[in-house]
């Protein structure tokens, strides 16, 4: 069960593109990395916002109830698979600098 600390984090996430026909597009993610993890949005680093989606995503809550515009729960785990992705290869990129 995902912590409320979490879901907020999971929200912040999704908000920006809840009503985006494909979320998971290289587009939005870049966007959604851009406009909460590098702001640090809710004052979350990105290993704090990496915790929440790998606990988003092992976890059996319905995610699209965090953001009711959100529909497809597919479209939201997959969305969330490719922040994680995208998070983690920043994470590479910084540990071999």
């Amino acid at each position: 069960m995902l912590t409320q600390r979490e879901k907020g984090l999971i929200r912040a996430l999704m908000y920006p593109v809840q009503f985006d026909r494909n979320p998971s597009d290289s587009g939005n993610v870049e966007r959604v990395l851009r406009l909460v993890i590098q702001k640090r949005s809710l004052n979350a680093d990105e290993e704090e916002y990496l915790s929440a989606i790998e606990n988003a995503l092992s976890s059996k809550e319905k995610l699209t109830a965090l953001v009711p515009g959100m529909k497809g729960e597919s479209k939201v785990r997959d969305f969330l698979r490719r922040v994680e992705e995208e998070l983690g290869h920043a994470e590479m990129r910084e540990a071999t600098l």
